[in-house]
């Protein structure tokens, strides 16, 4: 991936971090738009009531849905959508299950154009431990390179970028006092609402301290190895169709699983070492020889559409 072939993405959300149901309330939306549009008082009022929420989210809901892969550019249910929201059959219809949580944060994650601030914290920067400054700090210096290189006309300003950084955390972490609580603004929790319902919270991936944050890094219990093995295709459909992948690239590479779900060494090669079990050997772990890689025998799309389908489902089936 070259620098000047990457599009870039900043702000969106207003400022809310995604919310438990905001997934299911865009496709429900998004149904319903044909409708709607035919309605000669179709207008704000009527996504507010539809989507349930205030004139200053209505944006946010239809920002994290897009770039969450729930819907598309003209704001049109995606297959995803369908295949996760749809009644009676849907796999997850009120987003209640970790590993839909765990597939909308890699559709998130894994790329730039997304929201690039949250790409670069889980694939560029490189800190376990670290501070919003610290942040801020790196990945400004990151555009700045890029600008310098010509892969962007201007930075942002600073105050976009901090903002993203402040709801990317929020949506991630709980923000905790220098006595381990979280803090208090008057009588009330400050963000409480978002320290219920912030979605991605749940998946424990960025902790919090009197000292800053922190990524967890390792084994996460609720990542299920058949939708470890989905996103590893995904991975694999961006790396040329190589038949081959080494764990460094696995591990390491902005983009890759290892890093978007921020695993160790040794818990990537647990997950790597059930492929063969769970894809019929279409996805082989070999080590010998002081290679440690994974082979992919299918080719075709139509096949690897097949696989992935199947796998999904498994995921939440099993």
């Amino acid at each position: 991936m070259t620098a000047t072939k990457v599009k870039f993405s900043f702000a969106g959300h207003q400022t809310f971090p995604l919310r438990q149901l905001w997934p299911y309330k865009a496709y429900l939306y998004a149904t319903k738009l044909p409708d709607l549009k035919q309605d000669p008082d179709y207008g704000l009022p009527k996504i507010m009531r539809l989507l349930g929420v205030g004139a200053n989210m209505v944006d946010a809901v239809k920002f994290w849905a897009r770039a969450c892969g729930i819907l598309a550019a003209d704001d049109t249910p995606t297959e995803l959508a369908r295949l996760l929201f749809a009644q009676p059959d849907g796999l997850d219809p009120f987003c209640e299950d970790p590993t839909t949580l765990w597939l909308l944060h890699w559709n998130i994650a894994r790329l730039p154009e997304k929201l690039t601030t949250l790409w670069f914290l889980f694939n560029v920067f490189t800190k376990n431990q670290f501070t919003k400054d610290d942040v801020f700090k790196e990945l400004s210096a990151f555009l700045e390179k890029l600008r310098l290189e010509g892969a962007v006309k201007r930075k942002p300003s600073d105050m976009t970028l901090n903002r993203d950084i402040d709801t990317i955390l929020r949506s991630y972490a709980p923000k905790y006092s220098e006595t381990g609580r979280l803090k208090l603004k008057g009588a009330r929790l400050d963000n409480s609402e978002d320290a219920v319902d912030a979605l991605f919270r749940e998946l424990n991936l960025i902790g919090s301290s009197q000292h800053g944050y922190f990524f967890n890094r390792g084994q996460h219990q609720s990542l299920s190895p058949y939708l470890f093995a989905y996103c590893y295709i995904e991975f694999w459909q961006t790396q040329a169709l190589s038949p081959t992948i080494d764990l460094n690239k696995i591990a390491y590479q902005a983009g890759a699983p290892g890093r978007v779900f921020k695993l160790d060494e040794l818990t990537l090669e647990d997950y790597l070492m059930q492929l063969d079990e769970l894809t019929a050997g279409k996805l082989k772990w070999i080590e010998q020889t002081g290679l440690r890689q994974v082979v992919c025998s299918a080719q075709s799309a139509e096949e690897l559409a097949v696989l992935k389908a199947d796998l999904l489902r498994s995921a939440y089936h099993a």
